[in-house]
């Protein structure tokens, strides 16, 4: 199991330091829930906090901003973004 804050050899690269941070969230959550995990680094919760609160106030000021009323709207715009 790698170590948080670390990047896993193993992973592709990722396409921006942002998805990095929000992997991180998901990759704890899972080894929360799903593998009982109850240690993690000091200040792993107050860290990961300022990223959900990042994360969920940038959704809801998009969707005030282009009146989004689902997910539907999230999958249209990234589906209109230029492929590398």
């Amino acid at each position: 199991m790698p170590k948080f804050g670390v990047r896993p050899t193993d992973y592709w690269d990722w396409p921006c330091t942002a998805y990095w941070h929000i992997r991180q969230v998901f990759d704890a959550r899972n080894d929360a829930l799903h593998d009982a995990r109850d240690h993690f680094p000091r200040r792993t919760a107050m860290r990961f906090e300022g990223r959900v609160d990042d994360v969920i106030l940038g959704a809801l000021d998009w969707a005030a901003t282009t009146g989004a009323t689902g997910i539907s709207d999230l999958t249209a715009l990234m589906d209109a973004e230029p492929r590398p």
